[in-house]
């Protein structure tokens, strides 16, 4: 487990929750209520908290740790073995279980933690999902996540013309529309949320890999680059196919 734990409490300004994901590179963080652990504070929550039609014109600084964070999370204790932490994240969208002991967070096991006992040399097309979804740089921010909602995925290969030319996540929606909402006055936010377009977010030097790539060279490269996610593409440059963490974490036998 990682001991070392970015943690908040509940009633933190979401402002300051953002701060610590950026600068510690994480995207969740266990959120505390009197030193016990409550959930943790997701940004694909702050996505939706900071783009729904109810906060419109409410800056970051105004809302709070408890209205992002997810509460029923399953959580295991030090001596557990191995094995059942793993299935836990197979089974968690949260993607990380909390290490606790009577309501004490102790640390937290994520799914970077395990990538590291990847050991598969099969090629990624044969964990990689084919039936991508994907939007585009003028796509509205607004409908990348509708899209992320309703097919339940954290990120979006963005393409032009059929060539991969960014990806977006619920981090970088997060965080854009914290920016947008500190820059925009609020009668302003709900028309120039319209103009509030994927290529101001998404992330344009992307790591990639190709299909024949072995699976654990994919783990190796997904925790030295510290990222969720490959997009696979072919000697065109065109998209292939993906593989996350999850896909991996599939080929660990337990």
């Amino acid at each position: 487990m990682t001991r070392s734990v970015v943690s908040v409490d509940k009633d933190e300004r979401l402002e300051h929750v953002l701060d610590l994901m950026r600068k510690h590179r994480v995207t969740k963080i266990p959120v505390l209520e009197h030193g016990r652990l409550v959930g943790v504070a997701t940004d694909g929550l702050i996505a939706d908290e900071l783009g729904g039609l109810r906060t419109v014109g409410k800056p970051a600084s105004s809302l709070h740790a408890s209205t992002v964070t997810f509460r029923d999370v399953k959580t295991i204790s030090p001596e557990a073995d191995w094995e059942d932490a793993l299935d836990l994240l197979r089974g968690n969208s949260v993607g990380l279980v909390p290490v606790t002991h009577d309501g004490t967070l102790l640390g937290v096991v994520t799914k970077s933690d395990f990538l590291a006992f990847v050991e598969s040399g099969r090629p990624l097309s044969d964990v990689m999902k084919r039936d991508l979804h994907a939007v585009s740089p003028t796509d509205r921010v607004i409908h990348a996540r509708r899209v992320m909602i309703d097919e339940k995925v954290e990120r979006l290969p963005v393409l032009l013309s059929g060539q991969l030319v960014g990806i977006v996540t619920e981090t970088d929606i997060a965080f854009g529309l914290a920016k947008f909402k500190a820059e925009f006055p609020p009668n302003h936010q709900k028309h120039q949320l319209k103009e509030f377009l994927v290529e101001d977010i998404m992330v344009r030097s992307v790591v990639t890999a190709t299909p024949d790539t072995p699976v654990r060279h994919a783990a190796r490269r997904m925790r030295e680059q510290d990222i969720g996610a490959l997009p696979l593409t072919n000697g065109a440059g065109r998209i292939a196919g993906m593989v996350t963490r999850s896909d991996l974490l599939a080929t660990i036998e337990g």
